[in-house]
């Protein structure tokens, strides 16, 4: 199962969102961009991911980066950065993979110079479209923290249904923060994919 699911990821290596953006798999010729990107939203990111701090160095980024090659191969992640003109603009993936469960988690973060050109909501639609007819998940999670407004307008752009709040359940610089679940299943994504078709098309 877990090979099957590997190969059926293998599809997202390369992913054009539009003339001028894309997902790439992981991969550590990336690794210096990744830490100067890094760098430069430090405190911007911090505020809501606590691994950002242990990213100090190119090395530390290439640690991340093979332990994320790890998980990929073992068909728990798939670990997607996105370019903007050719310049790295942040990360989106499917974490916590559960084959036998057929779901996953999704994570996504961007620089805040890349902020307002849609890219969040065009990689997560693009990895729904993979998640549902390539991986053939029953559900996909999106754990925001609740006060994260930017953040929380992706999923509920996207056609998520809020299914709660997980309270206290994240610490982040000392901040314990509420975690708002959204969560997306395959009918509910066709679902919303048939809302946006234009009948008079």
């Amino acid at each position: 199962m877990v090979t099957g699911m590997v190969a059926n990821m293998s599809d997202m290596l390369y992913n054009i969102l539009d003339e001028v953006s894309e997902l790439r798999l992981l991969q550590y010729y990336q690794s210096q961009a990744l830490y100067n990107l890094i760098k430069r939203n430090r405190e911007h990111l911090g505020r809501w991911m606590p691994w950002i701090d242990d990213q100090e160095s190119e090395y530390a980024i290439y640690g991340f980066i093979r332990d994320s090659i790890g998980a990929f191969s073992q068909g728990e992640q798939l670990p997607l950065t996105i370019w903007h003109q050719n310049t790295l603009a942040g990360m989106v993936g499917l974490y916590e993979i559960k084959p036998h469960h057929r779901k996953a988690q999704i994570g996504y973060w961007l620089g805040a110079e890349f902020q307002g050109n849609g890219l969040a909501t065009m990689s997560i639609r693009a990895l729904l479209v993979h998640a549902f007819t390539e991986l053939w998940l029953n559900r996909v999670e999106i754990l925001v923290a609740d006060h994260n407004t930017r953040s929380r307008a992706v999923p509920e752009r996207l056609g998520f249904k809020l299914e709660g709040m997980l309270r206290r359940a994240f610490i982040v610089r000392e901040d314990v923060q509420d975690l708002a679940v959204y969560g997306m299943t395959q009918h509910d994504w066709m679902e919303f994919q048939g809302s946006l078709v234009d009948p008079m098309s």
